[in-house]
């Protein structure tokens, strides 16, 4: 399958491109690093009126490269801010909006669109096109990554909270647009306490700094779980591999969750 994958240049989201590829599939990531387009879901550091063609031009890139139109969208970008609400700028609070919540959606709209126009317009890639609309064959997908500080209150992250919070919210709303009219199912992954990922190392670094805690601490209290630790890479790319590759149309919607613990 072609895929989308935003935030795969490093640490989760590079292992599991990698697996993709191992796959067969073919990614193209974007986002910080790219590998293959740099962006910055930033919206803030765009200029807001270019903001969807630079999205038309990335879909374009994409489709080019890959050899045809997306298969599967993975808005995998994310970022946070640690701190106490009095230390939170409004900035602080945009910008985690702007990459966990805002650009999710603009890439969904307009993965949508062109799905949308895929099957308005037949071509040599889908030719044939059901009675009921849907593309013979090719059900699309869309997996958002969203997170365990939906179901749980993680201290001094209000704007990370929120803005994945919103994305479950977005990701239920759009199974419901989807179903019976555009060939697309959607889910969302909610991992919790990633073991080796620079969040979770930012997280130990603001607990520190916020709480006093010294590294021991602040690392155990990061990792409070019953198995003692928390999800392995492997562990968490194993929902991903669920999702893209056999999620049934019938759980578009879901939010899989891997607690590592947190809320057990």
């Amino acid at each position: 399958m072609r895929i989308l994958m935003t935030g795969c240049s490093r640490s989760i989201g590079a292992y599991i491109r990698e697996r993709l590829l191992e796959q067969g599939h073919a990614v193209f990531g974007v986002g910080l690093g790219g590998p293959n387009l740099e962006m910055d879901f930033n919206l803030e550091a765009h200029e807001p009126l270019h903001y969807e063609e630079e999205l038309s031009y990335v879909f374009n890139q994409a489709e080019d490269r890959l050899g045809g139109p997306i298969d599967v969208l993975i808005n995998n970008a994310g970022m946070t801010k640690i701190d106490f609400l009095e230390n939170h700028s409004l900035g602080d609070f945009s910008s985690v909006l702007n990459v966990n919540l805002v650009a999710p959606f603009l890439f969904c709209r307009e993965f949508a669109r062109r799905v949308k126009n895929d099957e308005q317009t037949p071509h040599q890639f889908y030719p044939s096109v059901d009675r009921s609309g849907y593309l013979k064959g090719r059900l699309r997908r869309i997996v958002n990554t969203s997170s365990m500080g939906t179901k749980i209150s993680l201290r001094a992250s209000p704007g990370y909270c929120a803005s994945k919070a919103g994305l479950d919210a977005l990701t239920k709303v759009f199974a419901k647009e989807f179903a019976g009219r555009l060939p697309i199912i959607i889910c969302s992954i909610a991992p919790g306490g990633i073991d080796d990922t620079e969040m979770k190392a930012q997280a130990i670094r603001e607990l520190q700094r916020t709480r006093g805690m010294s590294e021991e601490q602040a690392t155990k209290y990061f990792s409070q779980s019953p198995f003692g630790r928390g999800c392995t890479f492997d562990e968490v790319w194993k929902l991903y591999d669920f999702a893209v590759n056999s999620l049934p149309e019938q759980c578009s919607g879901t939010v899989l969750t891997m607690p590592g613990g947190m809320g057990v």
